[in-house]
């Protein structure tokens, strides 16, 4: 038995069929490992923005290992693991808003004193919280730990699906920019390294994996299916 059976379908999807859509994702973690870089570059550094950068520039690291660690699950078509992780990705997500709405609240992140998720939910954006609120409702009852309920029974054979693996691709796609427009970027304007080109960059990944994905910008939910 070939254990690596299902991701090597999707590594061959991937270089045909999935082409266009891989090429969007490896342009998202391209755009996560600059941001990074930048704060990084700040965060090194001793100046006001210091503190700052040096959180931010560690949750994104984070943000990053689990959306990666999600489209790897994905590939192996252990979908309901993958729910496990953007269950904490989008926790990341949330401190990224959470600290650029009110950069003082690093000071919270170096106390190891930051309120529970929920709390930082509602804190960012009631919008935003109800949203993400029904997203963390569903992998908490379903990924997040062992669970019979119905959505949460697997299969017990695992089956490549290049529809389902398009469409867990496009949720990826959605989470990752949103961090990058919502998270990212304004980090990375206070801590004075934004800049317009790489402001642009961003908008213009957004734009094109809006077009390759075929989604709605104002009605896509960022879930795995």
């Amino acid at each position: 038995m070939d254990i690596w059976n299902v991701r090597n379908q999707a590594l061959a999807a991937l270089d045909t069929d999935l082409r266009q859509e891989k090429e969007i994702l490896d342009e998202g973690f391209a755009l996560f490992d600059e941001c990074i870089d930048r704060l990084y570059e700040v965060a090194i550094q001793d100046n006001e923005n210091t503190r700052f950068a040096a959180i931010c520039c560690q949750t994104l690291v984070k943000a990053r290992r689990f959306a990666l660690g999600i489209y790897s699950l994905c590939l192996d078509s252990l979908l309901l693991e993958a729910g496990a992780l953007m269950r904490v990705l989008k926790e990341a997500w949330q401190l990224l808003i959470y600290f650029h709405q009110d950069p003082s609240r690093i000071e919270e992140a170096f106390a190891e004193n930051l309120p529970q998720a929920g709390e930082i939910a509602k804190r960012i954006n009631v919008e935003l919280h109800n949203q993400l609120k029904g997203l963390t409702d569903y992998y908490n009852a379903t990924t997040s730990h062992i669970s019979f309920s119905e959505d949460a029974i697997v299969p017990i054979g695992m089956v490549f699906s290049s529809e389902i693996l398009k469409a867990n691709m496009r949720t990826l796609f959605v989470v990752i920019s949103s961090i990058l427009h919502e998270g990212a970027a304004p980090c990375l304007h206070i801590s004075d390294q934004l800049g317009a080109v790489l402001r642009d960059e961003i908008e213009s990944y957004i734009e094109k994996g809006l077009g390759v994905f075929n989604i709605d910008e104002d009605s896509e939910e960022p879930h795995l299916h």
